[in-house]
């Protein structure tokens, strides 16, 4: 049985109990962040402070996740498979797309049969404070990671787009400003979004001309005509670092640009959990939820 699906990441993780996330999970399909694995792992590597015990954290955080056996494909492989191959990827929220190529998936002649047990196993053994030294060094590698993150070029991003966007004075309008860019089929502005991209998705160079050819002989005038998963990812990053350079708050793209590119007429079924989930959690915290789930209703 299929609910509305809730995709969360670590922060939402540290705010629930377990038991909460496991009634949640009667009411909804609760889906990590495809990082959230290696992320909770990073914090093994954490300095050492006299306040936080980072395994205890690291184990609490485990526990929670036991309940659930999905993982997502990554985001940049999904869009990189669309924009070569041609792809699809659901938008609707209908089903999840699933990578193949993760261990816990056999894909046969018959179909493609998904074991979460595997997924929960392992959630289960950290919990407990079983892990490998190769899981250690991976989770080292990715706090590394991290800390190397170079933002000068979001930074000279930024600062360009100061002045592209500055007669728009409401987060509303900045968002509706790129939305007009992203859909406008002229040259420079479609040849601007595919370099964005490219870059944010890491696609080398020597993979335009695939690209390239296979948009055009769909005969596709705009990038998300031949590419929409894609160019959405490029659309809430691109409302991202604008929002940034206006000085809006970074999280308006959350509940502004997302529900309105993606917002569906929730169906009966799911109106019927969302109530039950109302019932269950309070006022409060069912539209938080709720309304965060109906892009995928």
């Amino acid at each position: 049985m299929h609910g509305p699906k809730i995709i969360f990441d670590k922060s939402f993780l540290h705010r629930l109990k377990a038991e909460q996330l496991f009634e949640l999970d009667i009411f909804f399909d609760i889906m990590p962040t495809p990082i959230l694995k290696r992320e909770i792992l990073a914090d093994l590597s954490k300095p050492e402070s006299s306040k936080t015990d980072w395994e205890s954290v690291v184990k609490s955080l485990c526990r929670k996740m036991a309940v659930s056996g999905m993982d997502l494909v990554h985001y940049r492989k999904a869009s990189i498979y669309e924009l070569m191959y041609g792809q699809e990827i659901p938008m609707d929220g209908t089903k999840y797309f699933i990578d193949a190529d993760a261990f816990h998936v056999t894909v046969h002649g018959r179909g493609i049969h998904v074991d979460g047990r595997l997924l929960q196993r392992d959630w289960r053994r950290w919990a407990d404070g079983d892990f490998t030294d190769e899981e250690r060094r991976q989770g080292e590698a990715f706090r590394n990671e991290i800390k190397e993150l170079d933002l000068s070029g979001i930074q000279m991003l930024r600062k360009s787009m100061g002045q592209r966007f500055a007669d728009f004075k409401t987060p509303e309008a900045v968002i509706r400003a790129v939305r007009h860019i992203v859909d406008d089929p002229a040259t420079d502005n479609q040849h601007f979004l595919f370099l964005i991209t490219a870059s944010s998705l890491q696609i080398p160079e020597a993979d335009f001309p695939k690209i390239t050819s296979r948009l055009k002989k769909l005969g596709a005038k705009t990038l998300r005509e031949g590419a929409p998963f894609a160019t959405s990812v490029t659309e809430i990053f691109f409302a991202w670092i604008a929002l940034m350079a206006r000085g809006c708050m970074a999280n308006v793209i959350v509940t502004s640009a997302i529900s309105s590119t993606f917002t569906t007429r929730p169906s009966a079924k799911c109106s019927r959990r969302a109530t039950g989930c109302r019932r269950r959690y309070g006022l409060r915290l069912h539209r938080r939820l709720y309304g965060a789930t109906e892009t995928n209703c």
